[in-house]
């Protein structure tokens, strides 16, 4: 929700493009103003797990090198939907 780890990342490597995706739009508008101060090298995206097509388009956009996630296993019901999203990626 609060982009954290991605500001971390933004603020270690300055060649880095930081993309910040979450399913809720609150958490996403909050990362953003975090991250604000990295200017263009960082953008957000929703994105639910399970969105096997939503994450395919990430992929083909963004090409990501490196997925990153905090506080995703603590919910055992969402691991397929995760798992999914992330192969996609």
């Amino acid at each position: 929700g609060c982009g954290v780890a991605g500001c971390a990342v933004a603020a270690r490597d300055p060649a880095a493009h930081v993309l910040f995706t979450d399913s809720n739009t609150a958490c996403l508008d909050t990362a953003a103003r975090n991250a604000s101060r990295f200017g263009t090298r960082c953008s957000t995206s929703v994105l639910r797990w399970g969105d096997v097509d939503a994450a395919s388009k990430i992929a083909t956009t963004f090409r990501p090198m490196l997925v990153i996630g905090t506080d995703v296993g603590y919910d055992p019901s969402s691991h397929g939907a995760l798992v999914r999203t992330l192969a996609a990626l």
